[in-house]
């Protein structure tokens, strides 16, 4: 319980600039620290991006609604988490939040 509390604080506290905007939080991660957690099973550290990308992906969601338009389609958690995998795997020097935006345009066709 230590760690995962450990692993919110920390993420919580980064911060980064994407393209002027501040991304705080998981997002503000490096891919290639995804990818270790995903080789390491580091279950906190995981679902901590995850959610982050969720709820990323929800608000965009929320917007895209508004506009009388929805992105997400039939996918779950496992299925955004492989995304992620994958594309951070490709990407291991992005941030979290790069592969998520690339994930909201592949979703959202837009």
């Amino acid at each position: 319980m230590k760690k995962l509390i450990a692993c919110v604080a920390a993420a919580a506290s980064l911060s980064c600039f994407a393209e002027g905007v501040p991304v705080l939080g998981a997002g503000a991660m490096s891919c290639g620290t995804f990818v270790k957690y995903k080789e390491d099973k580091t279950a906190s550290g995981i679902h901590n991006m995850v959610g982050w990308t969720l709820g990323y992906l929800s608000a965009v969601n929320v917007t895209r609604y508004q506009e009388g338009k929805s992105m997400l389609r039939s996918f779950d958690l496992y299925a955004v988490e492989a995304y992620l995998e994958k594309d951070c795997k490709e990407h291991p020097l992005d941030m979290v939040y790069q592969a998520v935006m690339r994930m909201s345009i592949d979703l959202g066709n837009y």
